[in-house]
């Protein structure tokens, strides 16, 4: 929470209704729910507190289980690094290829302060110019995803044949190079509404029989993958 926004101001906090976070708030949390404030949270990842969380270790399985349907035989995971959450992820990525016996290796990409196209562009170069290059690639951010498919053009590598890719994606966005990128996409808008839904209810004194939802992936196939 940035110096400007102190959420427990005197002049804030009693204009407060409730909050919607992508971000765990720790103590503030505490504070606000003393103060009557609902929170609640929108996140990927574990669950933290009150809220609609997106479904990323059903995204890994599915991502995993389609590289391994369409014949490969090594697979990386290229994803960003800010906390335990990322350390999660790897790990249930890792458990998804040993069940569909794939060898599987972990590129985390790590930013400072915001991801951008860069950070998944350099990563993939890294990789490939390294010698280190998998038959297929899972990009759980569709940013680095953008990067990565720069680095792809580039090199002139041909999709699916040099390289088999997997990405999450938000719904609607677009790649370039679309028709052979795979993707495990999230309705943002319903994920949204679900979240904004749920603080609308407890604003009015009716907390969720469910403190947690889960809003699962839906898979959009490309070349990469077949139809």
């Amino acid at each position: 929470i940035p110096a400007s926004l102190d959420l427990l101001d005197p002049a804030v906090l009693p204009r407060l209704r409730g909050v919607l976070s992508f971000h765990a708030l720790y103590e503030l949390d505490g504070k606000l729910s003393e103060a009557g404030v609902p929170v609640i949270y929108l996140g990927a990842g574990p669950p933290c507190g009150t809220g609609v969380f997106l479904d990323d270790a059903d995204m890994l399985r599915q991502g995993m289980r389609r590289l391994a349907q369409v014949g490969c035989r090594n697979a990386m995971l290229l994803h960003p690094v800010s906390g335990d959450s990322e350390y999660n992820r790897a790990r249930i990525a890792a458990a998804a290829a040993r069940a569909c016996d794939l060898k599987f290796a972990n590129e985390p990409v790590v930013c400072e302060q915001r991801l951008v196209e860069r950070h998944g562009y350099d990563a993939f170069m890294r990789l490939w110019r390294g010698g280190r290059r998998p038959q297929g690639v899972m990009v759980s951010d569709e940013i680095l995803c953008h990067g990565v498919l720069r680095a792809v053009l580039e090199l002139r590598l041909d999709l699916p044949r040099d390289l088999q890719l997997i990405s999450h994606a938000s719904r609607g966005v677009a790649f370039p190079y679309a028709g052979a990128v795979s993707r495990l996409e999230f309705d943002t808008d319903a994920w949204a509404d679900r979240a904004l839904r749920m603080l609308i209810a407890c604003i009015h004194g009716q907390p969720p029989r469910k403190k947690q939802e889960r809003l699962r992936a839906v898979w959009v196939p490309g070349d990469t993958t077949g139809k």
